[in-house]
């Protein structure tokens, strides 16, 4: 669980979660939205609300880690091609 007040922060945590492999209970931010598409519960920093995506996660749990592999598959291969891209223009130069 890594939850913030602050709507345009990064938090590190999210991308760990990637890299691990491991779904994630978060914020509701646009930044975290925008990060992670797929293999979290969004929840806000409400104690009802939070009890709720708990429920929500164990729930989909099997899910959840089904998707977070899937993003940082994905993730990675962007960044591969992003790269690759970044690369070859440097080259053309």
């Amino acid at each position: 669980i890594a939850l913030t007040k602050e709507d345009r922060v990064q938090q590190c945590s999210v991308i760990e979660a990637i890299g691990a492999q491991v779904p994630i209970i978060t914020t509701s931010t646009n930044t975290n939205k925008r990060i992670l598409k797929k293999g979290a519960v969004f929840c806000y920093t409400n104690e009802l609300l939070i009890q709720k995506a708990i429920s929500e996660f164990i729930s989909k749990q099997e899910l959840l880690k089904i998707q977070i592999a899937e993003l940082k598959k994905e993730m990675k291969y962007k960044w591969e091609n992003d790269l690759k891209q970044l690369l070859d223009r440097i080259y053309s130069l």
